[in-house]
């Protein structure tokens, strides 16, 4: 699923605020699209996402306006010590 959120014409810090209220609500590997003119939000929202466990799929400057795309995480992959019950290494030696 992927949500947009506007955020034309705010200042620091509430692209970053209005961002994590909104990703609060999405389920892990759900898509959120921002849009943003505060030029600050260049750092501060991939700095955001990167500290809160999210992932910037993209970041694209417009000139006036910014957009991003930010995967949310919490998906919990499953660890390499253990396979999926279906693959050759589950079988064991």
């Amino acid at each position: 699923m992927t949500e947009k959120l506007d955020l034309t014409g705010l200042s620091c810090p509430m692209p970053v605020v209005k961002t994590q209220l909104a990703m609060d609500k999405l389920k892990a590997g759900d898509l959120l699209e921002v849009f943003a003119t505060d030029r600050g939000a260049l750092s501060d929202i991939p700095s955001w996402a990167s500290a809160t466990g999210n992932d910037m799929v993209e970041t694209d400057d417009q000139g006036s306006r910014l957009r991003f795309v930010i995967r949310k995480g919490g998906a919990s992959p499953v660890p390499p010590e253990h396979p999926p019950p279906d693959t050759p290494e589950a079988a064991g030696p």
